[in-house]
């Protein structure tokens, strides 16, 4: 997924916003497990827009907060990695729990 283009002209403010931005996107990016269905064409993007969204509902005020707020999104998309994983392999003695 890339970045839209950063407009010429922000004021410190705005650049610090988009700023911030660019580093959640870059830490769920980093930290998110694959999607476990890989036929769909542009399901990274669309987890990662998504995950966007939840990180931007827990309204981090300040960047130091928004990498916390990415990566408990990160946090909870592996739980529902491993969940998944395991209702996969529940019949598999070598993998499952």
């Amino acid at each position: 997924m890339e970045p839209p283009n950063q407009p010429e002209t922000l004021d410190p403010d705005h650049k610090l916003q988009w700023d911030t931005y660019l580093v959640a996107a870059n830490t769920l990016r980093e930290t998110m497990p694959p999607p476990v269905s890989t036929d769909a064409p542009g399901l990274w993007d669309t987890r990662l827009r998504v995950a966007l969204a939840e990180v931007a509902a827990m309204v981090p005020v300040n960047a130091s907060e928004a990498p916390i707020a990415a990566r408990s999104v990160a946090a909870g998309a592996h739980a529902s990695y491993c969940t998944a994983q395991m209702g996969r392999f529940a019949n598999d003695p070598k993998r499952g729990a």
